[in-house]
């Protein structure tokens, strides 16, 4: 069972309390000469049954008391208590600071991993980084052999084509070697047949400009029926070279008519 305290730590006393308010002492200043936190004092009183105590009640209640206060035996308590609370106070301070020496070095050994943390994580960045640079080095390098690639295979099909029509000239060239074994006396109509040699043409109405039973330059009047001048000119250019590259110059005919278009686009 707790036993209630019949005063406060400081070893303050009801019989000295009500000497010290006839001696003229406050409740305010008995409370700091004894060391009390600020309004203890008033909860003594009340509990002591010492309410609105003044001087004069003060030395009543003495004259009262059968024995006098025996002040030196109190203040001798009052310094036991004191050591007391001293000896208490200091081992709760060494306590607390061995917690916190020991929370000191927590933190600092939680600040060293983290920063042994941060600095692998700048390494692996700066490991990534270098990476992405050299990937990005590589598609670019990817890039240009793609186009390498495309190139290649565009080449690569025309000397198939090249190599698909040689083959054909050859077998063309060995059907003509046999037709002249066989007939030393063969004419020139049966070359012309095998595609060895090509008929000649009419310089001025040559086989490329006439197709499918029209002439190119009947397409051309009737393509430009209405225009004239430069527009009338570069369109009939433009059909000639179209007409025509099939059967003459390829390519290059494609990109004059290709230019002559650009000419009627303002380009």
């Amino acid at each position: 069972m707790r036993v209630a305290k019949e005063g406060p730590t400081c070893g303050l006393t009801k019989d000295i309390l009500i000497e010290e308010v006839a001696k003229g002492e406050t409740l305010s200043s008995i409370e700091r000469a004894w060391g009390m936190k600020y309004n203890t004092i008033h909860n003594w009183v009340k509990k002591w049954d010492l309410k609105g105590i003044n001087p004069a009640k003060a030395q009543e209640l003495l004259d009262e008391l059968k024995q006098p206060v025996m002040r030196e035996k109190n203040v001798q308590q009052n310094d036991a208590v004191k050591a007391e609370v001293y000896q208490q106070t200091s081992e709760m301070l060494k306590k607390e600071k061995k917690e916190l020496e020991k929370e000191i070095e927590f933190l600092r050994k939680a600040k060293a991993d983290m920063q042994s943390v941060s600095e692998k994580l700048l390494q692996e960045r700066d490991d990534y980084k270098r990476a992405a640079e050299d990937l990005e080095e590589k598609v670019l390098g990817y890039d240009h052999l793609s186009e390498t690639y495309r190139q290649t295979k565009e080449r690569l099909s025309e000397l198939e084509k090249e190599h698909a029509e040689l083959v054909i000239s050859t077998e063309q060239l060995n059907a003509a070697a046999e037709t002249v074994k066989r007939d030393p006396n063969s004419t020139y109509e049966t070359l012309v047949e095998l595609g060895v040699l090509q008929k000649p043409s009419d310089p001025v109405n040559p086989l490329h400009y006439g197709r499918g039973g029209i002439e190119c330059i009947d397409a051309i009047e009737a393509a430009t029926s209405g225009l004239s001048g430069p527009e009338a000119y570069s369109t009939g250019e433009a059909i000639k070279y179209l007409w025509r590259w099939k059967w003459k110059n390829g390519r290059e005919d494609l990109h004059k008519a290709a230019w002559y278009i650009n000419r009627l686009l303002g380009e």
